[in-house]
């Protein structure tokens, strides 16, 4: 498996992470994990620009 590592991470964003995480009772790695693959798969599902 690959190792991905943020760089210059926002404060906000990096604390509303951590807060949603502990709200979930889940890692900060697998909730991040987790809204870029649904990132992903939404913008998968969107039509190409230009095509």
């Amino acid at each position: 498996m690959a190792i991905l590592n943020f760089r210059k991470v926002p404060d906000d964003l990096h604390r509303a992470l951590k807060l949603r995480a502990v709200e979930l009772g889940e890692s900060m790695e697998k909730l991040a994990l987790r809204y870029i693959q649904e990132g992903l798969e939404r913008d998968k599902a969107k039509p190409k620009k230009g095509g």
